[in-house]
């Protein structure tokens, strides 16, 4: 068999792998998860499967909400949530089960941006050139984004542009925490990625802002009544608080 064809079996071998377990899946009983972004119990999540690997227990069947979609949900209630003042928030490219959760947070000015997506409060922005004006935000959530971004650095340098002095961006992004170099690809044919990033990455958000918390969003694996909220070890946000002195 030439390398194309065992190639496209193996792709067809893990997405069957996934479709049988998923079968055998809706026949069982018993709540072991519990989605944090819309409270549906179920005894498993749906198995999803690319050209590389099955993502195990990645979809909510009623949502479609993804391990980092369930994390986020838990977390910014707790970075946003207690404020004295009204904090103004920014996401990008917003996906429906996070607009849900951040639009129900108390003392939040909710509002979206994307290039392509015309259901947003700011249609038409490229996250590289914004045309806010400095300090316009106070958190910007950028989720899986900027892989998808051809000039990440001025992205990101754009995020701290934007935010307020004491202002903070969460930001995830696909990659390989053991790794330490980023992986940039010739080609963005598989799911429009640039880039598979390393743990490097964090010294890229370093240059813009003071502060850079990595944390791991299965820290947060823990729902109600022995559940899991079905969040996957590894699946890291970067919390980056205090955007450096500008110079304009």
């Amino acid at each position: 068999m030439c390398r194309g064809g065992l190639r496209e079996g193996l792709h067809a071998g893990i997405a069957g792998l996934a479709n049988v377990n998923n079968q055998w899946l809706r026949g069982r009983s018993g709540p072991r998860f519990c989605c944090s972004c819309c409270g549906q119990a179920a005894y498993a999540f749906l198995h999803l499967s690319n050209r590389l690997r099955i993502a195990w227990h990645s979809a909510c069947p009623v949502c479609d909400s993804r391990s980092r979609h369930r994390g986020l949900a838990v977390l910014l209630p707790r970075i946003l949530g207690g404020a004295t003042v009204r904090q103004r928030v920014l996401h990008f490219a917003p996906e429906v089960v996070l607009r849900k959760v951040l639009l129900n947070l108390p003392g939040v000015e909710y509002r979206t941006t994307d290039l392509f997506m015309k259901d947003v409060d700011y249609p038409a922005e490229n996250i590289e050139r914004l045309s806010f004006p400095n300090c316009s935000f106070d958190v910007v959530l950028c989720n899986h984004v900027l892989e998808h971004v051809a000039n990440d650095e001025a992205a990101i340098g754009e995020l701290a542009r934007i935010l307020a002095p004491s202002g903070l961006a969460v930001i995830t992004i696909p990659g390989r925490w053991r790794r330490r170099q980023t992986i940039t690809f010739s080609n963005t044919e598989l799911n429009g990625h640039y880039r598979d990033y390393g743990i490097e990455v964090k010294a890229l958000f370093r240059e813009c802002f003071e502060t850079v918390e990595v944390f791991d969003l299965h820290a947060l694996d823990h729902a109600p009544n022995g559940r899991s909220y079905g969040i996957r070890p590894g699946d890291l946000a970067f919390i980056c608080r205090q955007p450096r002195a500008r110079l304009a």
